[in-house]
């Protein structure tokens, strides 16, 4: 394995060592490991056929998870947004039974944790998912099971993990949605899997969540919101929730892999562990900073596959909302790049109203607004630049559009092409993927970043390229005299909702209706 960072590793690395030290090894390492196969994408062959995929046509995805959960000898962490469901579920369940199977067989106690977000008026039951998970299973097994939920105001778990035994990990953007990824009209989604050293670091970045449901659980609060059924509601601004198989006497998970020795592959390449825990840890948002010093860290191009930059836009309960506002400090580094140092910015965003039947995947920003907001910055910190000068930089440096399969930006149905990824590549040397959204949500997050010239031109040739041959029409998403006539619009102010009132608004509006909403759930 080579030791050698990249500028943009070393970039990151000078940032959270600096300012980030301690949470080390717990949302941040320098680690390395080797990705299985290539960058995971769903749903296969769009850019290069015509023709909509068939039913059930990404059935490898929920497979590939439920197979590496079923290898686990020692411990497992599985987290993502909300329990599985449909095929997940099913294919989850059967490697439960295989797991429980193995620990029967070798008489070892093996350790599965589950950990899922407890959204506003949307809690995880836990005591419904374990029962469903542990069905069938053996009971003289020396499997444990743990199912835990939680949220702090508007901050809940956002990552997408399947770790196993401190060697393979699994994340990305992919949720366990059958009707989302598997179905009709997919939504297009990110993730990777990789072996190695790394694998411990999500084990490790698990624990401090863990850590908090058992700090809330201790308190007087949170034991008589524990004996509340996991399913009803609650005002509370903290919720936790948790269940354990076989029943104990006390329900605190077991924290895992904290004296792990580095596990060191042949063939590994650099790797960075980047997470936050949003506002459950004081100062925990490492990856924010990490993310900036790379983007400020770029000499030739920042290209970025994300759902959206600008920040939530929608229509609640009659009321125009914007929560939270546009992520300055990163436009404000995508603008140093361009103005500075002439590197070209490419950006491909999901389609506005993509998703509208199963939730809805684009906070309904054109490529024009974002290239406006993006300029804006621009404008601000280099106010001596004239306008023909940032049209220039609009025109020569700056690419925005949405994504579009090979057929174009709509399915056979009409439904818009919808994009979940969170994957962004710098100077073609280094590669992001995993949960976290560049527009504001303060959520806990786990991601990778891959910084290797050789895996990141894997990576380009596999996904990037065929994905921005197909999405990317001079002209046709972002016109530069639209750019710079909105370029004054206020896009912050309209509508503004507080994050109190939003955890307040359980009494004012239809649930049913707000969870239909990748709002709800980010």
């Amino acid at each position: 394995m080579s030791n050698d960072f990249s500028h943009i590793g070393n970039a990151a690395l000078k940032e959270l060592e600096a300012n980030h030290k301690p949470h080390h090894k717990k949302l941040w390492s320098k680690t390395s490991g080797v990705v299985v196969g290539n960058i995971t994408h769903s749903p296969r062959t769009t850019w290069d056929q015509e023709k909509d995929p068939e039913d059930d046509h990404s059935k490898w995805l929920p497979t590939d998870l439920a197979n590496l959960l079923a290898k686990t000898e020692v411990a497992c962490d599985f987290a993502s947004l909300s329990p599985p469901d449909n095929d997940f579920k099913i294919m989850i369940e059967d490697a439960l039974k295989v797991v429980a199977q193995r620990s029967k067989d070798t008489d070892k106690k093996i350790i599965v944790r589950f950990l899922f977000g407890n959204v506003i008026s949307a809690p995880v039951n836990c005591e419904a998912v374990i029962t469903s998970f542990t069905e069938g299973l053996p009971t003289d097994s020396k499997l444990e099971i743990w199912v835990g939920a939680w949220r702090n105001g508007m901050c809940w778990n956002h990552a997408k993990i399947v770790a196993v035994d401190g060697k393979e990990v699994y994340t990305g953007g992919h949720n366990l949605w059958t009707e989302v990824y598997l179905k009709e009209d997919p939504i297009h989604d990110t993730s990777i899997h990789l072996t190695g050293d790394v694998a411990v670091q999500a084990h490790l970045f698990m624990n401090e969540q863990w850590k908090f449901i058992r700090k809330e659980q201790s308190t007087l609060k949170g034991w008589f919101v524990s004996k509340i059924p996991d399913g009803i509601p609650l005002p509370s601004v903290t919720r936790v929730t948790i269940s354990e198989w076989p029943k104990k006497s006390k329900t605190y998970a077991p924290l895992i892999m904290q004296e792990s020795e580095q596990i060191v592959i042949e063939d590994a390449v650099p790797i960075i562990s980047l997470g936050r825990y949003g506002n459950i840890v004081d100062d925990a948002r490492s990856s924010d900073d990490a993310f900036i010093a790379m983007f400020d860290a770029a000499q030739r191009s920042i290209k970025l596959l994300l759902q959206d930059l600008g920040p939530v836009n929608m229509v609640i309960a009659g009321k125009k909302i914007v929560y939270k506002s546009w992520p300055k400090d990163y436009l404000k580094a995508f603008s140093r790049a361009m103005f500075e140092r002439g590197v070209d910015v490419e950006i491909v965003l999901s389609n506005i109203g993509s998703g509208e039947h199963r939730g809805n995947y684009s906070n309904g920003w054109s490529c024009e607004e974002v290239a406006a907001e993006i300029i804006k910055t621009m404008k601000e910190q280099f106010p001596e630049a004239s306008i023909d000068q940032l049209k220039t930089k609009v025109k020569e440096n700056l690419r925005v559009c949405f994504l579009r399969n090979k057929s174009g930006n709509e399915w056979a149905s009409g439904n818009k092409v919808g994009l979940h990824s969170k994957v962004f590549i710098v100077d073609e040397v280094c590669t992001y993927v995993g949960s976290q959204n560049l527009y504001l949500f303060d959520l806990a997050e786990w991601g990778v970043a891959i910084d290797d010239e050789k895996k990141t031109s894997e990576i380009m040739e596999s996904l990037w390229n065929p994905m921005w041959n197909a999405s990317y029409l001079d002209g046709c998403d972002c016109d530069e005299d639209k750019v710079i006539e909105i370029l004054d619009v206020d896009r912050d102010r309209c509508g503004k909702i507080s994050e109190k009132e939003l955890v307040r608004l359980d009494a004012d509006i239809d649930l049913k209706e707000l969870r239909k909403t990748d709002f709800y759930y980010s």
